[in-house]
């Protein structure tokens, strides 16, 4: 092999290397068509229709902040009962109507749990409640959208915008 075809097979395996190198730096930023999508505020449901039985729910967090994806039964968000604050009381959605949830998203994260979907309706919400600024979670009953306490506005996510119904098949 002459120095200059020698030259030309090291070029093309370092390019080669270097394509592969890069090909995995965007995947987690991709939603795929049956993911439902999490941005600030909003909740996104699957392009594709959902059908009953053992179903691989995926979810891409596309937003800034730290969401999570709760899937309930449930004929609309006006059948959710509601906490003081405005969000949504989890604690007392019948055993029967929690699908499912995957907790704790951050920016950027995409994620995929196996869920049993019988037909029906559904909602899909975030449920979030944190102090921005402050780097606290969980001060249900402590503000509203727009208040603040100890320096921090509250968010109620599931207030703000995050929710959306849906139907499996």
């Amino acid at each position: 092999m002459s120095p200059s075809t020698r030259q030309l097979t090291f070029l093309a395996a370092v390019a080669l290397a270097a394509g592969a190198c890069g090909s995995n730096t965007t995947t987690a930023a991709k939603p795929r068509a049956d993911s439902f999508v999490l941005t600030e505020w909003s909740v996104t449901a699957p392009t594709n229709t959902i059908r009953a039985g053992h179903v691989e729910v995926t979810v891409s967090n596309q937003g800034h902040e730290t969401h999570e994806l709760v899937i309930v039964r449930a004929d609309n968000a006006a059948a959710l009962p509601k906490k003081s604050d405005g969000s949504v009381d989890e604690g007392k959605i019948p055993e029967a109507d929690k699908v499912g949830e995957i907790a704790d998203l951050r920016a950027g994260q995409r994620a995929t749990k196996s869920l049993d979907l019988p037909a029906g309706r559904y909602m899909a919400i975030c449920n979030i409640v944190d102090q921005m600024g402050m780097g606290n979670r969980g001060m249900g009953g402590m503000g509203n959208t727009g208040g603040t306490s100890n320096g921090g506005a509250i968010h109620i996510h599931y207030l703000l915008g995050m929710s959306t119904a849906f139907t499996v098949t």
